[in-house]
């Protein structure tokens, strides 16, 4: 995932579907509802927050119509 290569944690995301018109309608988002534990050394808040999101990714199933937006932070956010 790239955004933990750059160090980054993914905190959660969202599915939309493209409508015919341009515009997006909410699909939803994965269950993958987590605490953050600020405390922790950073690498491992972002080898945590990645192995939450990526099976959930993994379960959503591509379609040509559908984005996908993520909400993550990086250390300075802290």
């Amino acid at each position: 995932m790239e955004l933990a290569a750059a160090h980054q944690a993914v905190l959660y995301f969202q599915l939309w579907r493209i409508r015919g018109d341009g515009g997006l309608d909410w699909t939803g988002a994965p269950e993958i509802s987590w605490t953050v534990d600020r405390l922790r050394p950073w690498a491992t808040i972002v080898e945590e927050c990645r192995d939450r999101a990526l099976p959930a990714a993994g379960a959503i199933l591509a379609a040509d119509d559908l984005v996908t937006m993520l909400s993550w932070i990086g250390p300075c956010d802290l």
